[in-house]
């Protein structure tokens, strides 16, 4: 594959490559060249965004949201008491050759505040409106698409950012195992398969979010502004508002990558696998630690279930994982003696003997209950790896 390159100096420079990653933002060359359908629609409504520090009672670390008759108000902190702000129904009209003022942003602030803060250091601002749109396909040939390139939609939520990485996090290591000789083309498929629905809902949900904190009509808004603060305080609100806005709750159930075969533990494949403290162990025997520090994201992990702590893995297990050792690390894991680590270890995993093969993006692949774990990993390795000796 040939690409141009364009220097800062004009100077243009041809290079090759076997695969290229379109992440260019919401005007994508590769996007548009190749006449992928932006699907989606652009709303009416226009917005006015600014960075500006803020000083006053304001917290500096929260995520502040105000709802009022004379509309939405949202500030994202972005460290040193910096804010992004986005508002609806700015006040004076947008144009192409203006950028919102820093007295118009306090303006907006003091009439949709209770909270006193002074703006000063405005460091960009900017009008628009907000387009929902999203690519049908992610994979042509060798070219892939991700990010703005691929996707955009409200900043209701605040879901872009965390989209776009999470497009290649799950993208990074399939390439890199198919461009190693490690893992099949077909393993690429995936990535497809694999966030197409991802993003169908992002944007379903936050075109809702945004027809809700920008409805005009009064019941809504009473509503809104009435119940909108005691229903956002509530913790277990915020607990899942945390996890879904940070996309730690998303999951690839319906993934090829994912089985799930028999085990009596609540996590499944295709769920992202939970971080708490385990017993894992080694050649000095078992010690606690968190699960996280246990994952790799340069290979698989197979987590081995040992509720009673006994010993090494089965030899079937051990034969199956010996053809792919540099792919897939074994780690034998059993729960704390602690009781509330050990409660959660025995409703993620099970109080039964099992495997665990979690992707190296932190995903949960394939989860398999004995006796039959070896012959289901065995199964699933073939289908998603290559052998060393069968590399390239």
């Amino acid at each position: 594959m040939k690409a141009v390159l364009r220097h800062a100096d004009g100077r243009l420079e041809q290079a090759r490559a076997p695969w290229l990653i379109s992440a260019e933002g919401t005007h994508s060359i590769v996007r548009t060249t190749l006449d992928l359908q932006f699907e989606g629609k652009t709303l009416a409504e226009d917005y006015a965004l600014g960075d500006v520090h803020i000083d006053g009672d304001l917290p500096a670390t929260d995520f502040h949201i105000f709802s009022s008759e004379h509309g939405f108000m949202g500030l994202f902190p972005m460290g040193g008491r910096h804010f992004r702000l986005i508002a609806s129904h700015p006040l004076s009209k947008p144009s192409k050759d203006t950028a919102p003022a820093l007295a118009e942003l306090q303006e907006i602030y003091d009439q949709r505040s209770h909270i006193p803060a002074r703006f000063r250091e405005l460091v960009w601002s900017s009008w628009f409106r907000i387009n929902s749109r999203m690519v049908s396909r992610l994979k042509i040939g060798r070219l892939l698409l991700g990010g703005d390139a691929a996707h955009i939609h409200s900043p209701a939520g605040a879901q872009g950012m965390n989209t776009g990485i999470q497009d290649m996090i799950n993208l990074g290591w399939k390439l890199a195992l198919v461009m190693k000789g490690q893992a099949p083309a077909t393993l690429l498929d995936t990535y497809e398969q694999d966030r197409l629905p991802v993003m169908r809902n992002v944007l379903t949900k936050t075109e809702a979010l945004t027809d809700v904190i920008g409805s005009e009509n009064p019941v809504v808004r009473s509503l809104l502004n009435h119940l909108g603060p005691w229903i956002g305080g509530a913790g277990i609100v915020q607990k899942n508002a945390t996890a879904r806005m940070s996309q730690i709750a998303l999951g690839y159930r319906d993934s090829p990558l994912s089985a799930d075969l028999a085990h009596d533990g609540g996590l499944y494949a295709g769920d992202r696998v939970p971080d708490f403290r385990v017993r894992t162990r080694s050649n000095d025997g078992w010690r606690d630690e968190a699960l996280s520090t246990v994952l790799d994201p340069s290979r698989f992990v197979l987590l081995v279930l040992c509720p009673d702590e006994a010993g090494t893995p089965p030899p079937s297990l051990t034969d199956v994982v010996r053809p792919w050792a540099g792919l897939i690390r074994t780690v034998n894991i059993s729960a704390t003696a602690d009781e509330a680590p050990r409660a959660r270890f025995q409703e993620t995993f099970g109080r039964s003997a099992g495997v665990f093969l979690v992707r190296p993006d932190g995903y949960l692949g394939l989860a398999a209950g004995e006796p039959a774990a070896a012959g289901h990993l065995r199964a699933y390795c073939h289908r998603w790896l290559t052998a060393p000796d069968h590399a390239l």
